[in-house]
């Protein structure tokens, strides 16, 4: 289950970075509906790693990431991940 303020600092981070107006939908295509390329990835996963207190190693490098959702997803991956590793 994805929370609401994971979803919504995520889409705040990609939308502050390309100063998008357009309401973001998890279903967006990250390359095809945003534009994004290579760099913007790394910039927003610099956001996310900086307002989650995560780092996004390799392992999840062969995660496959079209979408909004699944950048949202992948984060609470990662966040789970962080938790269950500390508790």
């Amino acid at each position: 289950m994805t929370s609401t303020r994971t979803k919504n600092v995520i889409k705040k981070i990609i939308m502050d970075r390309y100063g998008t107006d357009i309401h973001l939908k998890d279903d967006m295509k990250l390359e095809d509906d945003l534009m994004l390329d290579s760099l913007d990835y790394v910039e927003v996963w610099c956001g996310v790693e900086e307002e989650f207190l995560v780092n996004i190693d390799k392992k999840y490098e062969e995660e496959q990431l079209v979408t909004v959702g699944d950048v949202i997803a992948l984060v609470e991956k990662v966040l789970k991940d962080k938790e269950n590793n500390n508790g």
